[in-house]
């Protein structure tokens, strides 16, 4: 009997002890009983590894799991020999399908998962969790798939449907490990089947590609994100059309590249990138990079960017290039004009005034070559009094030049 000067009772006067006594006298109920809008907030505070779990505790459980398919982000699948696993998105729990697990923090191992892989091989073993875990789960988004270079070759140039299918479908591709196989590479580019319509990713992660490697379809991925990109050439670069991002960590590329794509996106009729990103094989040159290309220095910016405006397009949305250069590295940011009160608007849009700043320097710079050529000499005074008119404009806005590069000093 409890000592009644150390009972402790709650806000009704009643013992805690007593009602800790019947609730462990309540008989548990199947989970399966309960309405699926009262498991499914149930399930919420779960993390996908314990529901799994819970799931395969007995069939009829397993059943009622796939009958509510719960809703996750994705499936993450590794193809890495006997290290193949999947992950239920990227942080809730690996389901080890080989024999050598991979460095993860919460794993589901094969004991649990026995019913399902029955299979003859390592790959129809990761087709049979995956088949039973999209009967399952019900993912928000596409697969990630991992493809580790150990092994790569004889994984791809084998007639499995499976790791077909899922590169075609997947949303995103990493490739990630040592040295990887022209042959290799150039399957993955073929099977994934990417069209520059579709949002997908391909990262080359820590992977040593060939210099030597060609493929036509170099930047069919809307991300493309290449560790070694050393093997990409200037004409690699000059068919990016509508990419969201483009980051080449390592690469043989000059200031002569940058110089001649950037050229080459002023004259395009179409957008070619959100984002690009590249370190270049020597300290990129500013100057050898602006060459022959009119350019405006806004210094309301920490940091040295300079706009430069492309030749005029109805297919372009961002007509306007920010161009950021520091030692080997170099940040091209496509932006147009600030439109003011827009949630969207960031430090690198454009002012208006900023925008007919750098209207009026090219104007100077055509005006001033058409002087140089000594045509139209009937022009010649309506020129002369145009190029007073622009630098007049420029010094009400702060204009200065330095180096021959215009510099604005302040935001109006």
């Amino acid at each position: 009997m409890p000592d009644p000067d150390m009972e402790v009772l709650d806000g009704v006067g009643h013992s805690v002890d007593q009602e800790m006594e019947e609730v462990e006298d309540v008989e548990p109920f199947p989970l399966d009983v309960l309405p699926v809008s009262i498991v499914a907030r149930v399930l919420e505070m779960m993390e996908p590894h314990e529901m799994l779990n819970l799931a395969l505790t007995t069939p009829k459980m397993e059943a009622f799991f796939k009958h509510i398919r719960v809703g996750i982000t994705n499936f993450v699948i590794h193809f890495s020999g006997e290290s193949s696993a999947i992950q239920l998105q990227s942080d809730g729990g690996t389901i080890i399908c080989g024999t050598d697990p991979l460095n993860a923090k919460v794993m589901v191992p094969r004991e649990t998962i026995q019913s399902w892989i029955n299979q003859e091989t390592l790959l129809g073993d990761l087709q049979s969790v995956y088949r039973n875990l999209c009967q399952m789960f019900r993912p928000h988004y596409h697969d990630t798939v991992v493809l580790r270079t150990t092994g790569l070759d004889h994984l791809l140039l084998e007639e499995s449907g499976f790791v077909r299918d899922r590169l075609r479908n997947c949303e995103i591709i990493i490739v990630a490990g040592g040295e990887i196989s022209k042959e290799a590479l150039d399957m993955v580019f073929l099977l994934s089947g990417a069209e520059p319509t579709d949002y997908r990713e391909l990262e080359l992660r820590s992977v040593q590609v060939p210099v030597d490697f060609e493929t036509r379809n170099a930047f069919q991925f809307r991300r493309s994100i290449f560790d070694d990109a050393r093997w990409v050439k200037l004409n690699d670069l000059f068919k990016i059309r509508d990419l969201s991002h483009v980051t080449l960590k390592k690469t043989n590329l000059t200031s002569s590249d940058m110089n001649q794509f950037i050229k080459h996106w002023i004259n395009a009729d179409e957008d070619m990138f959100g984002e690009f990103y590249s370190t270049g094989c020597e300290e990129f040159l500013r100057d050898k990079i602006l060459d022959g290309i009119v350019t405006l220095e806004v210094k309301r910016l920490r940091i040295g960017c300079y706009f430069i405006a492309s030749r005029p397009s109805s297919n372009k949305t961002y007509p306007y290039l920010a161009v950021i250069v520091s030692r080997n590295k170099i940040k091209m940011l496509p932006v147009t004009f600030e439109k003011h009160g827009a949630a969207e608007s960031h430090e690198f849009e454009l002012t208006k005034r900023e925008c007919d700043v750098l209207e009026k320097l090219q104007r100077k710079v055509f005006i001033e070559e058409m002087l140089a050529s000594n045509t139209m000499q009937d022009l010649r005074p309506r020129m002369m009094r145009e190029l007073e008119l622009i630098g007049n404009f420029l010094r009400k806005y702060k204009v200065i030049f330095v180096e021959g590069r215009a510099r604005m000093y302040y935001r109006p």
